[in-house]
């Protein structure tokens, strides 16, 4: 009949993807507040923004872009297996009604050809040099 399919994760798998990926994004939104915040105090000061001012923007645009480069690829590779497992879930579902259904007609699984499911595309993040955004 083809390639078995794996065991379906369970509400603990599912529960966990959940959590990993809520607590990695509210990581983020709290580094862009604090990082905000700190713009906007600076920029809100009167007068020409000092010299050591611009140097703490910029180490606040490094430290947001460095986060994001960090969380991004864990979002991603998070996102893909949860796709990859609905659809052998998907998978597992079809394969159950098409045997059931061979059966009752009394067609031969031997003759019953592999499901066919393609994987998720291959997703290729862009990586930047730092120096040239």
């Amino acid at each position: 009949m083809g390639k078995g399919v794996d065991r379906c994760p369970d509400d603990e798998t599912r529960h966990k993807f959940h959590h990993d990926v809520s607590h990695n994004i509210k990581e983020i939104n709290a580094t862009i507040a604090d990082i905000t915040k700190a713009i906007r105090e600076i920029t809100e000061q009167k007068g020409p923004i000092k010299a050591a001012d611009k140097r703490t923007l910029t180490s606040l645009a490094a430290r947001l872009e460095g986060q994001v480069r960090s969380s991004l690829p864990f979002v991603e590779k998070s996102y893909i297996e949860r796709i990859e497992n609905i659809t052998e879930e998907a998978k597992v579902i079809v394969e159950s009604h098409i045997i059931q259904v061979c059966e009752r007609r009394g067609i031969p699984l031997s003759e019953m050809p592999p499901l066919q499911l393609e994987g998720p595309a291959e997703v290729e993040i862009e990586k930047k040099d730092a120096t040239h955004g």
